[in-house]
């Protein structure tokens, strides 16, 4: 029955795997532009939050790929003709690792509650 504690506590540390998995994968690099900064709006606790997402195209080997990178709240942070590094994987270019601060940051908090669950379940175990 605590091995089921254990795969559960297991899960936590997932997305954080993912992002390293992720990270691997994609050895590859090369420069890419700015095309275009779309703006998402969603709901975010009863009020509106506009997200600036932007379009970035890049080369492989001479073929052209066009594709969401990133997102801000700050809508001045990209502008149409920027150039950034992409990552991306050699075997799908399609497969690309965004450095997104705030999926680290929503993995980080998932691994930390991992811990924090797996120390509660010892202590338990060890003191019941």
């Amino acid at each position: 029955m605590i091995w089921l504690l254990y795969l559960a506590e297991f899960c936590f540390f997932l997305p954080l795997a993912e992002r390293k998995r992720k990270l691997n994968r994609c050895s590859s690099y090369t420069k890419g532009i700015v095309n275009a900064v779309r703006e998402e709006k969603r709901r975010r606790f009863f009020r509106a939050v506009i997200d600036y997402v932007p379009i970035v195209s890049f080369d492989v080997k001479g073929r052209r790929y066009e594709m969401p990178w990133g997102k801000s709240r700050n809508e001045n942070e990209y502008q149409i003709g920027d150039e950034c590094w992409i990552l991306y994987n050699p075997a799908d270019p399609h497969d690309v690792y965004t450095d997104d601060a705030f999926a680290l940051l929503k993995a980080n908090i998932m691994a930390g509650l991992g811990v924090f669950s797996l120390l509660l379940t010892l202590f338990c175990q060890l003191v019941l």
